[in-house]
């Protein structure tokens, strides 16, 4: 029955071709585009999201792969819709590389499935006008690509369009929805929950986080998590005055430092033998150190960005050699990532892992090669970017964790 409406609405199209009285009247550019982005949406309701674009509807349909939602669900017909709008989109006659065309353009080559034409389209689009409306088409495109395509590159590059974006326009819902998605797409976990987070509700999008949601709670990274921030909560109960929030902090973080020794990581464990063991001002130092970490990074997964807390943080857990500065030092990282200072995360990166990344310290050295892996990957070392990966998933995998 369906193909028998399908088929009548085809015909009754192509019945319409030449007779000027069935074709309905001219749709202006603006219009044209709002067609068109519902059309994609119906498609394949992505999680990636164009400028503009509306969350997709539920798509019953998406498989879970890899433990993860299908970004696309490839199942829904539109070839009645998109006959329809190509007798509109040939009947346009405006400037070939005026940006609002070049996006139809795009995202009509998108419902077609043609990813290449539209990457090129949007990247034209985004020279001609550098907004943050065209960083982000070109992220969703590149997203839908790699979906299709088996490009994890376009997975690297897609990232930074997103975050271009963000920068230009922090009130772009659809770049924080792709930065999440290609975070998630290149493996980072912990990060992509953050950023998650960190957008709009959607019917979409909520099939991703609630499966990170899952994944977080019943990984063994959790336990490791948990005994971080208990350590955070030891030194500021004590800065507070608190000992006896202190030594039940502490003595929580125990048990679970020997549980995720039990698995091969060793770092929490040192960590708190480093306490144990301090002298009085060896002590005071661990106490401050760890008390400015646990103020940028609470319980999240990664540290808000205030570099003064970070370095004074470093410096202290520095002096009293414990391991634990390496995560310090991994999200001073992130945060030069941010802020498009390549060559000094690399550098604190190699510093990690030439320092702490032992093969008793996995979370460390897979932390580091996941996010050298993705800069070599950003600027275009490819080699060098699947031999970080690879390293970050053999350290993951050997610990059970996922990154």
């Amino acid at each position: 029955m369906a193909g028998a409406a399908k088929f009548g609405r085809i015909a009754a199209a192509l019945v319409c071709v030449g007779q000027l009285a069935c074709v309905a009247p001219p749709k202006d550019l603006a219009s044209l585009d709002t067609e068109l982005l519902t059309v994609l949406a119906k498609r394949f309701a992505p999680v990636t999201r164009l400028s503009g674009m509306p969350p997709s509807p539920p798509c019953p349909e998406r498989q879970i792969l890899d433990g993860r939602p299908d970004p696309i669900c490839r199942d829904a017909d539109v070839s009645a819709e998109l006959y329809e709008l190509a007798l509109t989109l040939r009947k346009l006659d405006l400037e070939a590389d005026e940006p609002a065309l070049l996006r139809v353009q795009a995202l009509w080559a998108l419902a077609n499935g043609v990813h290449d034409r539209a990457v090129d389209l949007l990247a034209t689009a985004l020279d001609r006008e550098p907004t943050a409306a065209r960083h982000n088409d070109l992220a969703a495109a590149l997203l839908l690509r790699a979906a299709a395509s088996d490009r994890p590159e376009d997975l690297a590059v897609a990232l930074d369009h997103a975050v271009q974006a963000s920068v230009l326009d922090l009130r772009l819902v659809e770049a924080r929805v792709n930065r999440a998605f290609a975070l998630d797409s290149l493996g980072l976990r912990h990060a992509a929950e953050r950023a998650w987070a960190a957008t709009e509700p959607s019917a979409t999008a909520d099939a991703y986080r609630s499966v990170l949601t899952a994944q977080a709670r019943s990984s063994k990274g959790s336990e490791r998590s948990q005994g971080e921030v208990l350590l955070g909560s030891w030194a500021a109960s004590l800065v507070a005055g608190d000992s006896v929030g202190a030594d039940a902090a502490l003595a929580a973080s125990r048990p679970l430092a020997v549980d995720v020794a039990s698995h091969g990581d060793t770092t929490l464990l040192e960590s708190i033998a480093a306490i144990d063991k301090a002298d009085p001002e060896c002590l005071r130092r661990l106490e401050a150190g760890h008390s400015a970490f646990h103020r940028v990074r609470g319980d999240a997964t990664y540290s808000t960005c205030d570099q003064d807390a970070l370095r004074a943080a470093k410096s202290a857990l520095a002096s009293a050699e414990t391991p634990f500065v390496a995560w310090v030092s991994i999200d001073r990282a992130i945060c030069d990532y941010f802020d498009g200072d390549y060559p000094s995360a690399t550098h604190r990166l190699d510093s990690v892992l030439a320092r702490w990344g032992t093969p008793s310290r996995p979370a460390i050295g897979g932390r580091a090669n996941a996010l050298l892996g993705l800069i070599t990957m950003l600027q275009g070392r490819y080699a060098e970017a699947e031999a970080h990966y690879s390293e970050a998933v053999a350290h993951y995998e050997s610990i059970g964790e996922e990154g």
